[in-house]
């Protein structure tokens, strides 16, 4: 009878052990499937902040140009403005240059005429 105790002691152990290692074993594999779903979705968080962050370097790109083309517009408006201005106050200086022989072909003495200073009414009353 002691053996037959012992011997369903040792069964009972040995369970006990498997059970524990079975325990122990799903409890492992538990873990490792909710390390691999943590896994699997910080690799899908890794790959929209990638996604999110091309979208801004495009972003960042675009704006470069679009600032680099305002720029340029800046500097040729600046350019023709100046130009403009160039020639306008060429286009003044010139006719300034051409207003003034015509102002000395007017003004000429042999095309005035002699003009009498009127005398008052006090010089013709006293007769200076």
């Amino acid at each position: 009878m002691i053996k037959i105790l012992q011997k369903l002691k040792s069964i009972y152990i040995y369970n006990n052990l498997n059970s524990f290692e079975t325990l122990k074993t799903n409890e492992l594999e538990k873990q490792m499937e909710i390390f691999e779903t943590r896994t699997k979705n910080d690799e899908k968080y890794i790959e929209n902040l990638t996604k999110q962050l091309d979208q801004q370097n495009s972003n960042v790109n675009t704006l470069n140009k679009l600032l680099e083309n305002q720029q340029i517009l800046g500097l040729e408006n600046n350019k023709k403005i100046k130009k403009e201005k160039k020639e306008d106050s060429t286009n003044e200086d010139i006719l300034e240059k051409d207003d003034k022989p015509s102002e000395e072909i007017e003004s000429g003495p042999e095309d005035r005429e002699v003009e009498t200073p009127k005398k008052g009414v006090w010089s013709r009353l006293f007769g200076s």
